[in-house]
């Protein structure tokens, strides 16, 4: 359901068991030299509310927060807290929509085209929502019309979000993207 790079350098994957109704977050990590990638931690995140209708997960190199989407919901789970498996709800798009029928088909954190590969090199600067805000969009079959959300990332270690900004105006939205300055 997604991979990605978190806190500390780990590499996380968002995982469901084909045989079973059981979600994990699974870690990797890479040893001192970066040649060998070994398993570090698996966590089973089943009972975390409304994990069974998730349609992707997100992780942050600056947090050890997963954001997972639903149909109508982004959570946040805290991938180091494995006790209680508590994801709290951070965006609800029902209230966030007049017209019914809005569902989020997407979600990835924003991440600066090249900076990730070129972060050391001087005139490279990272913009201020590199790695802070998800991109959400959603689609509404009815009306045919799809959106992208712009959520901000107020608290890190929470992975509370801030106001949503909306560009309406698109149909279904099947792919999103960053360019490079």
């Amino acid at each position: 359901l997604g991979p990605g790079l978190g806190d500390g350098n780990l590499h996380y994957h968002f995982l469901k068991d084909k045989s079973s109704p059981t979600y994990y977050v699974c870690s990797l990590t890479k040893d001192s030299d970066g040649s060998t990638i070994k398993g570090n931690k698996k966590l089973d995140i089943s009972t975390c509310t409304d994990i069974s209708n998730s349609i992707q997960g997100v992780f942050n190199p600056l947090q050890r927060i997963m954001y997972y989407a639903t149909p109508d919901k982004i959570y946040a789970v805290n991938v180091l807290q494995a006790a209680g498996n508590v994801a709290t709800p951070v965006f609800d798009l029902a209230a966030q929509v007049s017209a019914s029928g809005d569902k989020i088909t997407n979600m990835q954190l924003y991440q600066q085209a090249w900076y990730n590969l070129q972060s050391d090199n001087p005139a490279m600067t990272p913009i201020e929502t590199n790695n802070k805000q998800l991109v959400v969009t959603t689609y509404n079959e009815q009306s045919g019309e799809g959106k992208i959300w712009l959520l901000p990332i107020t608290n890190l270690e929470t992975g509370a979000l801030g106001t949503a900004k909306t560009i309406p105006g698109f149909g279904e939205i099947t792919c999103i993207s960053t360019l490079p300055k």
